[in-house]
């Protein structure tokens, strides 16, 4: 049986959140705190990511941003018991587990709350298997939604580099072959501009 690291050969990070997927997965569609994966054209995972609130207690607020994610996705989605095999060791992570469905399609997933960072993370695989395989168990073990040393980590479309924690990304353009990322912190302003010519 593969281990996790020949399965995830591949780092995505993107505005605070990363994880390892397989090479031949994609990135299909990409906003600030939203994300669709692929592979062929066809999806395989999404995430979608937000701050919780200063003052709010877990189970209301788990109850509120499930409401808002089957709205805004358009899918159902159903509470399911925590798989035998899923084992992990990250002490400021929790882990809900669902089964979800739409019109057109259904899977499995899992909402992640991290006790150090407040955030709240939806992560759903595309897949028609009633339970979760190793290659799913291990991409959410792979989830990570902040670093330990001030800084934030950017791994996506051929990019690879970091930022201070302090900025936060104001707008991205994506052309081909130019990139350009801005950010910004009280009245610093930092451009990452990256230009491939052939």
């Amino acid at each position: 049986m593969p281990n996790p690291k020949e399965l995830l050969q591949k780092k995505f990070a993107w505005n605070g959140v990363s994880l390892r997927l397989p090479m031949t997965w994609e990135i299909d569609s990409l906003d600030k705190d939203h994300v669709i994966i692929g592979e062929d054209t066809q999806p395989r995972m999404e995430i979608k990511w937000t701050d919780s609130p200063e003052k709010f207690t877990l189970e209301r607020y788990l109850k509120n941003f499930i409401a808002q994610t089957q709205k805004k996705l358009k899918i159902k989605i159903y509470e399911r018991s925590t798989p035998d095999s899923f084992k992990q060791t990250n002490p400021d992570l929790e882990f809900f587990f669902f089964s979800w469905e739409s019109a057109s399609s259904f899977g499995r997933g899992s909402l992640i709350f991290c006790s150090h960072c407040k955030k709240f993370s939806l992560i759903r695989f595309f897949s028609k298997s009633k339970t979760f395989d190793l290659l799913q168990e291990s991409i959410l073990l792979s989830y990570k939604d902040h670093s330990n040393d001030g800084h934030n980590y950017w791994q996506v479309f051929g990019l690879h580099f970091s930022t201070p924690h302090k900025f936060s990304m104001t707008d991205y353009n994506f052309k081909p072959g130019c990139y350009i990322l801005n950010f910004e912190s009280k009245k610093t302003k930092l451009t990452v501009h990256f230009c491939c010519q052939k």
